[in-house]
């Protein structure tokens, strides 16, 4: 939903209107409809328009975009955190991430995902699953405090094979491992829980891996899959790494969008009006509601 300014000549909208309409979800856009330009990348879909003028004068005026939803893909998430004294920043940076965006991003627009996450220092502290957005009451940690005790990535990894193999659906398994600043075990010891971990993923499977450091361990970036987008043809470098727990928090949030948020970026579109209608000068703000949340989106 839009509230626009009316007055007498088109000035702002079309930049303004395009930057956030290109953040819509599925929920507003439908498949099968609509084309992707090849050289721009650029969705190209149409969508039913109407006007409406909450006072006489028609100083202000609602238009509201219509489009058939699309549900997103369900995954099995298993996020791996390292809560131990080097994982320490890594672990409040991924709560931080679930908790402003990502248990939306996973559970949004009636996607069924099924989410675990294993927290582990000198062992596996916790282990719990949840199927809804309930997956927010997990990221307390009970029994044990973050930043504590040596990470033994060894028995973390042994759990995420574990969880894997558990799995009893056809839905794609992304693993996600938010590790610590650097891996405290030997490669010797941590190498044959990724070749099990690697060897219990399908193919259309992937693992994914977060570190809150200059780069990504060796280790991280030699087993960590390369994974297609949801929205954009090509793949995301899989282990990712940043020194700074603000980009790190954000990179972990757009690639969690980018893989499980599936919609469509980059969206053209006109505005029709009739003859009684006069031009929008200026959009003050923008609003897209999904079946579990509106967001209002300011622009000037």
């Amino acid at each position: 939903m839009r509230k626009t300014t009316i007055k007498n000549r088109l000035l702002s909208w079309l930049l303004c209107a395009a930057l956030l309409l290109g953040m819509l979800p599925t929920a507003a856009l439908a498949a099968g409809t609509g084309r992707a330009d090849p050289a721009t990348g650029i969705y190209e879909a149409p969508a039913t328009v109407s006007v409406e003028y909450p006072t006489t004068d028609r100083s202000t005026a609602q238009i509201i975009y219509r489009k058939e939803g699309i549900a997103a893909t369900p995954y099995n998430l298993i996020f791996l955190v390292d809560a131990s004294v080097t994982g320490a920043d890594s672990a409040l940076s991924f709560q931080r991430m679930i908790l402003d965006v990502g248990a939306s991003y996973i559970y949004d627009y009636g996607a069924a995902s099924s989410t675990r996450i294993i927290y582990y220092q000198n062992n596996v502290m916790q282990n719990s699953s949840s199927a809804s957005k309930s997956v927010t009451s997990m990221l307390n940690p009970t029994g044990f405090v973050i930043g504590q005790g040596v990470a033994r990535e060894s028995v973390a990894l042994q759990a995420a094979v574990q969880a894997v193999q558990g799995i009893t659906n056809d839905d794609p398994t992304v693993v996600f491992w938010v590790a610590g600043s650097k891996l405290t075990e030997s490669p010797d010891v941590i190498e044959p829980q990724l070749q099990a971990l690697t060897a219990a993923l399908d193919p259309e499977d992937a693992l994914v891996t977060w570190q809150l450091a200059d780069t990504p361990s060796e280790l991280l970036t030699r087993y960590a899959t390369e994974h297609t987008q949801a929205h954009k043809e090509g793949t995301i470098r899989a282990a990712h790494a940043d020194s700074s727990a603000v980009l790190f928090r954000s990179g972990m949030a757009e690639m969690l969008e980018q893989l499980v948020h599936d919609h469509y970026h980059d969206i053209r579109f006109s505005l029709a009006l009739d003859g009684s209608q006069t031009l929008v000068k200026q959009i003050t703000d923008v609003r897209y509601e999904s079946s579990s949340t509106a967001v209002s989106l300011g622009c000037q």
